[in-house]
């Protein structure tokens, strides 16, 4: 597994200024709006992929591929990742917060 480590030098890795938001409902992603900051990345999870993801206020947003598939939703203004790119996004993030 492709495992990111976060640097000390926080010039070169973007992620130690950004939040990682993890939104897993639609009230979660109503609760998430006003705390999301452009530098932020957002992973959106189970029925919050309801959500049109251009409504974020970040142009880093992802999805979970099999939950957009299980809940049969075509999404389009977020880039679809894998269980392992999840993961990946998790590690590489210090600073995370999830909505439910």
């Amino acid at each position: 597994m492709n495992t990111l480590k976060p640097t000390q030098n926080s010039a070169q890795n973007p992620t130690q200024k950004s939040t990682l938001h993890i939104i897993f409902s639609a009230a979660g992603f109503n609760r998430a709006l006003p705390w999301i900051m452009a530098p932020d990345m957002v992973l959106l999870c189970g029925n919050a992929l309801a959500h049109d993801a251009a409504a974020l206020p970040t142009q880093q947003r992802f999805a979970l591929a099999q939950d957009a598939e299980q809940y049969g939703i075509t999404v389009s203004n977020a880039q679809l990742i894998n269980d392992t790119e999840w993961v990946d996004l998790v590690l590489a993030h210090p600073h995370r917060v999830s909505w439910s």
